[in-house]
């Protein structure tokens, strides 16, 4: 294996995953009487379902039956088998009304959710709409300590918290700390004018210390739906996990993205880099596709990396002080035979990577993904 091979086994930190985060499982659709006849089983509407969300480059999923979770478990494996991420989940309606979704670490198995659901007084699977015994800052506070995290469902819609409660009531439950997202079919923009300034945190009455996060998580109850604008938006995490989806609601202006938000221009990506030979001989590192930013004490060779990158590039430091610091690093630091390997990706005209060498002093040598 290469060194720029290795580079791209190591971890690049955070990145955007598309997230259906409100999929219904099959016994969903027969509890509430949703056409099913398309798909004859629920093996069927499960392959159909995981197509779809393949198709629309789904990668991040949450089934949330209402109150039931051994409903959702072949769906889940079979969303797992095909390599999309899910999370354990549910969907409450607390004591007032307010519908929810509960999501839970990936690890937790269903006896660990039947168990939290039994904490909320749900323990007669049969009845098709049950309610919990927890109001929703009763329910958003408990669900810290089960270690998940809670996001208001439709929260402009029918069972919405701001449609359901209104007055004293729905001010203190918008405003509990630890509720840090809602969902919208559409950007705030497109919500009913009297709710707009409560989403935008305009509305003193209504302030939070933390604006929620708006994200977009419509019902998906057919593989038809994978396709709505509302149904999946996009998530900046690390890993997929509740302490990921707890950041990026803490940050949703640079970790979430919306369907109605612009789609990122395609540029130009550096993918990787490594040495052999040199300060740095064995050492590689994975780029991450957005922002990169290098953190290390006196010495520690964040300058013998920015000028391995102008050098692999055969670019000129602009300035006599920069070039002369530049010479410096390329002679004492990465030193003459050292090999520094650059991948980088090019969106125009096509998509396509190329690996860039130079072994100093020489030029550098630019190979396609053909080795041309």
């Amino acid at each position: 294996m290469s060194a720029i091979d290795q580079a791209l086994k190591l971890p690049n930190g955070a990145r955007f995953y598309r997230c259906a985060l409100q999929v219904n499982p099959y016994a969903y659709l027969v509890r509430y009487n949703k056409p099913v006849a398309d798909f004859g089983d629920e093996q069927a509407y499960n392959a159909a379902v995981v197509a779809a969300l393949l198709n629309h480059g789904v990668e991040v999923i949450a089934v949330t039956d209402h109150y039931q979770v051994s409903t959702s478990e072949a769906l889940r494996r079979e969303a797992e088998r095909a390599g999309i991420h899910t999370f354990p989940a549910f969907e409450a309606v607390s004591k007032d009304g307010v519908h929810l979704l509960c999501l839970f670490s990936p690890e937790r198995d269903t006896s660990f959710l039947e168990r939290v659901l039994g904490d909320c007084g749900v323990h007669e699977s049969k009845t098709a709409s049950p309610i919990g015994k927890y109001d929703v800052e009763e329910f958003v506070g408990k669900s810290r300590g089960w270690g998940a995290i809670c996001v208001a469902a439709h929260v402009a819609g029918a069972g919405g918290l701001l449609t359901t409660l209104s007055g004293t009531p729905a001010m203190n439950a918008w405003r509990t700390r630890e509720l840090l997202a809602c969902s919208l079919p559409a950007a705030v923009s497109g919500a009913p004018p009297n709710l707009r300034p409560i989403l935008e945190n305009k509305n003193p009455e209504y302030r939070r210390d933390r604006p929620i996060s708006v994200i977009n998580a419509q019902d998906i109850s057919n593989p038809g739906d994978v396709a709505k604008s509302g149904a999946s938006c996009w998530v900046k995490m690390s890993e997929v996990s509740v302490e990921g989806l707890r950041q990026a609601f803490l940050d949703p202006a640079s970790r979430i993205r919306l369907a109605s938000d612009p789609v990122p221009e395609e540029h130009v990506e550096f993918l990787a880099i490594s040495w052999e030979g040199g300060f740095l001989d064995g050492v590689g590192i994975r780029f991450n596709e957005n922002l990169n930013v290098l953190i290390g004490g006196r010495g520690t060779g964040k300058s013998t990396i920015v000028e391995s990158v102008r050098a692999v590039l055969g670019l000129q430091p602009l300035g006599s002080e920069a070039r002369k610091a530049h010479e410096g690093i390329l002679k004492q630091v990465l030193r003459s035979g050292t090999k520094i390997s650059l991948l980088v990706r090019s969106h125009h005209p096509a998509k396509r990577e190329y690996l860039i060498e130079r072994t100093l002093p020489n030029p550098p040598v630019v190979k396609d993904n053909l080795g041309a």
